[in-house]
């Protein structure tokens, strides 16, 4: 049939060739911005993953750099530490030299002198190393994983580490429950002396009002003893180098004075320090000090549980080498994932930290004193160094491992996003082509209708 209403190859090649001039359009698109997503029609599930990965990839770029501010932090302190030992070195030159009997008073005034410069520089640099101006020696948190770290108030411990734990026994439940830690673990031969003339106390947990209290005296180690009529006690500390003595020395001052004859049973070794209370071993050898659920006055529980877990003394807050070690802590957000953090660990090293800022080598005992003090200062610094080194090493294989995540996702992300130029390439010439032979095809198909005009005969 002849139409001149409708000319149906000229729609046809129409469509056609609309079709192909809008794929050649996204072909080129995808050739001339290089992806094959550009928007979210291109690919709904793909931009989605892309996307993804491409803020996966950022914060693993973003991790990476964090790292290296990291590591930077970590050489500016183990250099400032280096410094630190080469003083200490010296420190120990002078000290021996101060040993040696040829040096007159005078000599050895001239040493000391020298030795207060350096105590004196160890200061400044704990004071004035910073990075990015935070200064970086300042630490004000204990660290559990330090010398002479933070009290445990929670679990029984043993005498050998310095803590002693008062809790109470109930039989119905054949279980301890904690009340108030006596802790001693921050005392070293060094900071003992500062125990003299100090004291703790507790008051019975039964509500009778009766304080007890144990006052340390450092003596020649033969004077320990409970003071008779009263609920005092005096604990010679003359013999003693440690938490774990200190605990020896209250137990078997006690024992001394009065064996506590335990009313339940239950417990096979104890000894009475107070009305109602005494130092007992339970099965696995720990000490607490047991407060007696039977006594017949009642049992105060509000009152033992008053210490909320608080030591009534604690020896942190004591000078020495191992009693106020501190950190300050540098978070090192890894990546882009909440909580991946590595923690780095600056430790406080001043002089009073290190032991060293009474150093007086103005005599030939203080200077031989100061030899095994000195080496114990560098032995410090040393293990803060080997800390520090550590914590480099992890964080430089932290970055290796970036570096190859965010490679890798990042090429998976690429087969996603990205253009294959090849490919699109071939189609792209494919649909020209095609374009221009459509473009042809419809020229035709207009001229096809001229057949009309001679069957009218014009």
């Amino acid at each position: 049939m002849i139409s001149v209403t409708h000319n149906m190859l000229a729609m046809n090649a129409n469509r056609q060739l609309g079709m192909v001039v809008g794929s050649r359009q996204k072909s080129t698109e995808k050739l001339s911005s290089g992806y094959k997503i550009n928007r979210a029609a291109d690919d709904a599930a793909g931009l989605q993953i892309s996307e993804k990965m491409r803020a996966q990839v950022r914060g693993l770029n973003q991790g990476s750099d964090n790292v290296q501010d990291g590591i930077s932090l970590v050489q500016i302190a183990d250099g400032a530490l280096a410094e630190v030992n080469d003083m200490l070195h010296r420190m120990t030159e002078l000290s021996v030299k101060s040993a040696n009997g040829t040096n007159t008073t005078a000599d050895r005034q001239a040493i000391q002198q020298e030795m207060r410069q350096i105590v004196s520089e160890i200061d400044r640099i704990h004071q004035s190393t910073e990075f990015n101006t935070m200064k970086l020696f300042d630490g004000t948190q204990r660290d559990e994983s330090l010398p002479g770290g933070p009290s445990i108030t929670s679990i029984v411990t043993t005498p050998s580490q310095g803590k002693l734990q008062e809790a109470y026994y109930s039989p119905s439940k054949n279980k301890y429950f904690p009340a108030v830690t006596l802790d001693f673990s921050q005392i070293n031969s060094r900071n003992i002396k500062q125990l003299d003339d100090k004291s703790f106390s507790f008051t019975c947990g039964f509500g009778c009002g009766e304080v007890f209290k144990f006052t340390f005296e450092k003596g020649d180690g033969t004077t320990s003893k409970r003071i008779n009529g009263t609920s005092e006690y005096i604990i010679d500390i003359g013999n003693c180098s440690s938490g774990g003595d200190i605990l020896d020395e209250i137990i078997n001052t006690a024992a001394a004075a009065t064996q506590y004859a335990n009313p339940n049973g239950l417990v096979p070794e104890s000894v009475q320090i107070a009305h109602r209370q005494g130092l007992v071993k339970d099965g696995n050898k720990l000490y607490v000090i047991e407060i007696d659920p039977n006594d017949t006055g009642g049992y105060d529980s509000e009152a033992v549980a008053a210490g909320n877990g608080k030591s009534p003394f604690d020896a942190s807050n004591l000078d020495g080498k191992d009693s106020n070690r501190r950190v300050k802590e540098f978070p090192i957000q890894c990546s882009g994932v909440s909580g991946d953090m590595e923690l780095i660990k600056v430790e406080a090293m001043n002089a009073e930290i290190l032991g060293i800022s009474d150093i007086d080598v103005s005599t030939m005992e203080g200077a031989r004193e100061a030899i095994e003090v000195i080496s114990d200062a560098g032995d410090m610094i040393s293990e803060m160094r080997s800390r520090l080194g550590a914590f480099q090493n992890r964080l430089e294989h932290t970055y290796a491992n970036n570096e190859n995540k965010a490679e890798n996702t990042q090429a998976a992300e690429s087969r996603i996003r990205d253009t294959d130029m090849a490919t699109e390439m071939v189609k792209f010439t494919k649909d020209n082509i095609l374009a221009q032979v459509g473009e042809s095809m419809l020229a035709q198909a207009n001229q096809s209708n001229q057949g009309v005009l001679s069957i009218l005969g014009g």
